[in-house]
């Protein structure tokens, strides 16, 4: 909530990070997330995150699909070729570092650690963390400093999710 006052980028995804940090800092324990609990945060996170998709949405991502699917496709291969390399000159082992390197959610990731063997949640859980805030820090200066000329909304219409908008529920279940 803290950095949503503050107008950070991606304040309900870095908030709780930093909070955990924080918490593993200046107490020296460590942060205990029941599995339940975990489950039932990510449910509500997918809602959260899906709620602004509306039909308008989904028509413009289908006219748009080819070049999704061909920048997804190219996306994965770099980052399964960055893992490769990371794991085979970095000594973390290919599978920390493929699990590590491909594009996901950073809880996501930390999850699927838990069910692949010979894999480090701390390893991954820190690549991870850098690659999100290398593109929350670099990602917003690109068009706005460097890549285009002037910029443009591809949607018309769509708006910023703003806490003010948010399901009753979901508020009620966040603030708990």
């Amino acid at each position: 909530y803290i950095l949503s006052l503050l107008h950070m980028p991606l304040p309900w995804t870095l908030g709780p990070l930093a909070a955990s940090a924080c918490w593993v800092v200046f107490t020296n324990s460590p942060v205990y997330w029941p599995k339940k609990l975990r489950n039932w945060g990510m449910v509500l996170l997918g809602y959260v995150m899906g709620s602004p998709f509306t039909l308008e949405v989904g028509h413009h991502m289908l006219q748009q699909f080819p070049i999704i699917l061909l920048i997804t496709i190219m996306t994965i291969a770099f980052c399964l070729l960055a893992g490769y390399i990371t794991g085979r000159y970095s000594g973390i082992g290919l599978t920390n570092s493929m699990i590590g390197s491909l594009p996901g959610g950073l809880s996501q990731m930390s999850v699927i650690c838990e069910g692949v063997p010979g894999t480090n949640a701390s390893i991954v859980t820190l690549m991870q963390t850098i690659r999100v805030i290398t593109v929350v820090i670099v990602v917003p200066f690109l068009p706005l400093h460097g890549l285009a000329e002037t910029t443009k909304p591809v949607i018309t219409g769509t708006h910023a999710f703003v806490l003010d908008e948010m399901p009753q529920f979901a508020l009620f279940i966040l603030v708990i």
